[in-house]
């Protein structure tokens, strides 16, 4: 998992499954073509707001490329400011939490053994 980047989008609204993972498809397409992450969703999951999604990249990318990516994709605006000014304060852990993340710590084993089963098609939300 040292090589790949996880990006976690919280997308807080209550609009259908099918065109949220549309416009999450699209996002994830054009941050393709320009910079190469090669995506496959790891999970999709629906929230008391929306949804939330975990996309695993085939390259490891920088905390600020991570935020952008996100905020380009739809993630909260405010979660991602608070994204920001963790990593610009120092912290390298722990950064990039998604709410249910925050009272359940997920190891790296579990998110490798994650990334492994659940990984599908690239650009195909389940």
């Amino acid at each position: 998992m040292d090589k790949t980047s996880l990006i976690k989008i919280d997308i807080d609204h209550r609009r259908n499954y099918k065109r949220t993972k549309s416009s999450v498809n699209f996002y994830l397409r054009w941050i393709d073509y320009y910079f190469q992450i090669f995506p496959c969703v790891v999970t999709a999951n629906k929230t008391h707001k929306g949804f939330h999604f975990v996309v695993a990249t085939s390259h490891k990318f920088e905390p600020p490329y991570i935020i952008a990516f996100q905020l380009i994709i739809g993630s909260d605006r405010i979660r991602e400011l608070r994204n920001l000014n963790r990593v610009a304060s120092g912290m390298t852990n722990n950064w990039n939490l998604l709410f249910s993340e925050k009272f359940r710590k997920i190891s790296k084993d579990e998110i490798e053994t994650i990334s492994k089963e659940k990984l599908i098609d690239k650009y195909e939300l389940v």
